[in-house]
């Protein structure tokens, strides 16, 4: 209605993203997951050859990811 699509277009391409590596972190840590890396290359960067993503791994990404939105919520503090 105030004409802000960029805001809106923001919040849902932000809500997206928070919700992939969220939900990919979060299930990783529960169960490890297998991966055809015809489908995700940049996962192979992470795993090399062995195809997988562990648990201290997935772990590592969510710790990196909190303390990212960590710092951008105390940035714009």
């Amino acid at each position: 209605m105030k004409k802000n699509s960029d805001i809106a277009i923001g919040n849902v391409i932000g809500s997206k993203v928070f919700n992939i590596i969220l939900i990919l972190a979060i299930s990783s840590i529960v169960r490890p997951l297998d991966y055809n890396p015809n489908f995700n290359v940049d996962l192979l960067i992470l795993t090399g050859k062995r195809k997988k993503l562990y648990r201290w791994e997935a772990a590592v990404l969510f710790g990196f990811y909190i303390i990212y939105t960590i710092y951008l919520v105390q940035k714009e503090m």
